[in-house]
C-alpha cells in the first residue's frame, strides 16, 4: 500500500463503526423480510462469521427476468461475482468448476446496500423485489 491509498484508509475510518452498523442493519432487515420471498434464496447467516455487508447477495430463480423488472422499478441490482475459473489470470492453471459455482453464477444477484439508504428505500426495495417478476 502507498501513502495515498494508506491516507484515504485513514480518512475512511473516521465514522467507519457508524456506517458499518448501518450496512449490517439493512442487510438483517433483507435477510429477514426476504426470506420468504417466492424464487429468492436468501443466503445463510453462520455464527461463526460476520458480514460488512459491503454488498447483499442473494439467489433468485430467471435472474434475467429478475434484473428487468428491478430495472422496470428503478432498483439497481448487480452481477458481481463469476467462477474463478472463468477469469483469464487463471485459465492456465487449470482450475476446475467447484460444486456449486454453475448455480451460483446464473441465480446470484446483489441488491444495493450502503449506509446512505434510508429506510424508506430499502422498504421500496423489499417491495420491489417481493412483487416477483
Amino acid at each position: 500500500m502507498n501513502d495515498v491509498a494508506a491516507s484515504i484508509g485513514i480518512g475512511n475510518l473516521v465514522g467507519f463503526k457508524e456506517r458499518l452498523a448501518r450496512r449490517k442493519h439493512i442487510g438483517e432487515m433483507y435477510q429477514y423480510r426476504l426470506s420468504h420471498t417466492p424464487g429468492v434464496i436468501v443466503l445463510k447467516k453462520r455464527s461463526d462469521r460476520e458480514s460488512a455487508y459491503w454488498l447483499f447477495t442473494m439467489l433468485v430463480e430467471k435472474r434475467e427476468d429478475f434484473i428487468k423488472a428491478m430495472q422496470s422499478r428503478e432498483i439497481p441490482v448487480s452481477v458481481v461475482h463469476q467462477g474463478i475459473h472463468k477469469y483469464t489470470v487463471f485459465k492456465h492453471w487449470g482450475i476446475p468448476e467447484l460444486p456449486g459455482q454453475r448455480i451460483f453464477d446464473t441465480e446470484h444477484i446483489c441488491l444495493p446496500c450502503h449506509e446512505g439508504l434510508t429506510d424508506e428505500q430499502v422498504d421500496t426495495v423489499v417491495e420491489a423485489v417481493q412483487a416477483g417478476w
